[in-house]
């Protein structure tokens, strides 16, 4: 089975402030791909890896700006993604 390309296009992007003074790079993205847990176990819209529209938070370190260490989401919302967003990372500020 041929395996499609996974794609990641970067929708907005905004800066958050750590403590009210440490900045990170917070950044959402549209993908067309949602992985799965792997685990047999999990009913198969957790377990299996899935296709279709999907939008994900990536944030940078607040200890090394050039390092992306954390992502969240894979919704099918962006409206969700970015409430979730703006939950997750208080006072952020958006850029695009």
């Amino acid at each position: 089975m041929q395996k499609k390309p996974i794609t990641k296009e970067e929708i907005k992007r905004g800066i958050w402030l750590y403590d009210n003074q440490i900045p990170a790079t917070v950044i959402i993205f549209k993908t067309n791909y949602k992985p799965g847990s792997g685990d047999y176990e999990d009913p198969p819209e957790i377990g299996n890896d899935q296709w279709g529209v999907f939008y994900r938070i990536d944030h940078t370190s607040t200890v090394n700006p050039n390092v992306f260490t954390g992502g969240y989401g894979e919704l099918e919302s962006l409206e969700e993604t970015i409430t979730m967003a703006e939950k997750r990372f208080p006072g952020i500020i958006w850029g695009t």
